[in-house]
């Protein structure tokens, strides 16, 4: 053997020992800091308890407030018995974050990343979340069984388009029709001084101008043969934006006219842009009718012309949900004045489903139509409940 091999085998069984020495030592810190972890968390619990907030108790020592919240949480989530110190304490954590919305118990959720041998946060939380997803999707499936499939596409959640569904629709069987349909790129998100899409874009309203153009044009097409004489049509456009030419021009085309002009009155203005003279604090319901019919007032509420419910600010929102939503208590307003218990609502850009609900709520039909895939199973979700609470009201 040449001296070269030798020196590099000598070189490569040093280079071991002190590797394997390294590690030993670096298993051991981590062990302790564990243990250091645990106690932390159980000192601030004992805190707590004790009558200080977290806080008060960062405020005292100069430490992280969050940082001690996120040992609180993780101590109390896992009893003595349930600790794994062979476990860095992050996957805890980890594991403590999704176990409630998986409907699982924290160790449980721990025991399954051991057992899957994820060695590191990031892909614990891709795990997790790929499982979420998973218990969505099922809980979406399992809100269709609560729905009534005696009448064919009514009282149903739709994944597909409404250009699909109307046409299965009986004619002259609708009664009120509430769209909030796209407005394309360039309707929704003007800042002013540049026609852009903003950073604010999403999926739910992400159409060109042209896509979201037609699908107005279809759902005029559409609803006509389908809408009693009685009926009507409620189109949300943006408060701060005049009307295009288009519209009125596809509305007059299939024979509708624009009967009334809401404001919904949302609350506060949004900042918006500090440069323009005025900001938008309501947003504009068109009350389309077919020529010759008759409106009426079904619930003898207020006549006036402008709406105040209070809208979801989307700092409030869940990160999944639509960052237009409509809220049920507006819905529920609208249908009452425009249809009779068991009458038929139909909600073709459907969202969150807010219409829907609302309909479920006052013991009317409905019929959804959504292609988001989010919304949709955040629609099936929630449609769930309220058929639940609906059903135990009743």
């Amino acid at each position: 053997m040449s001296l070269a091999k030798e020196s590099d085998m000598t070189n490569a069984r040093r280079f071991t020992s002190t590797t394997m020495r390294l590690l030993a030592r670096l298993k051991g810190l981590m062990a302790q800091a564990n243990c250091n972890a645990w106690a932390m968390g159980d000192l601030v619990n004992q805190l707590k308890r004790g009558g200080m907030t977290v806080q008060e108790q960062a405020a005292l020592i100069g430490g992280s407030r969050q940082r001690l919240s996120e040992l609180r949480r993780t101590a109390a989530a896992f009893g003595v018995d349930q600790r794994r110190l062979d476990v860095e304490f992050h996957f805890h954590t980890v594991a403590m974050r999704s176990a409630k919305r998986l409907g699982l118990a924290p160790s449980s959720v721990l025991d399954e990343l051991v057992k899957r041998g994820i060695d590191s946060t990031r892909a614990a939380t891709r795990h997790l979340a790929a499982r979420l997803r998973q218990r969505e999707a099922r809980r979406a499936a399992g809100a269709m069984d609560v729905s009534d499939t005696s009448h064919g596409v009514l009282n149903r959640c739709h994944h597909a388009d409404f250009r699909l569904i109307l046409p299965q629709v009986a004619q002259n069987s609708v009664t009120l029709v509430i769209a909030d349909p796209p407005y394309g790129r360039y309707g929704r998100y003007r800042d002013g001084q540049h026609t852009r899409v903003t950073a604010t874009q999403r999926d739910c309203d992400g159409l060109d101008d042209e896509s979201a153009r037609a699908l107005t044009e279809d759902l005029f097409r559409l609803c006509v043969p389908l809408l009693r004489a009685d009926g009507c049509l409620l189109l949300f456009r943006p408060g701060g934006l005049a009307d295009p030419v288009w519209l009125m021009e596809a509305a007059a085309q299939h024979g509708w006219e624009c009967r009334h002009a809401l404001a919904w009155r949302r609350g506060p203005a949004k900042l918006g842009d500090g440069q323009a003279p005025y900001t938008s604090a309501t947003e504009r319901i068109m009350v389309f009718a077919q020529s010759g019919a008759m409106l009426v007032n079904h619930d003898g509420s207020s006549q006036s012309d402008v709406i105040e419910v209070k809208a979801k600010r989307k700092s409030y929102l869940a990160p999944d949900q639509h960052l237009f939503e409509k809220p049920v208590d507006l819905m529920a307003t609208l249908i009452s004045k425009h249809t009779y218990p068991n009458e038929l609502v139909v909600e073709p850009f459907g969202g969150t489903g807010s219409a829907s609900r609302g309909a479920i709520r006052l013991g009317r039909q409905w019929l959804y139509c959504e292609t988001n895939r989010v919304n949709y199973q955040l629609c099936c979700r929630l449609m769930a409940k309220e058929v639940k609470e609906s059903q135990q009201a009743g």
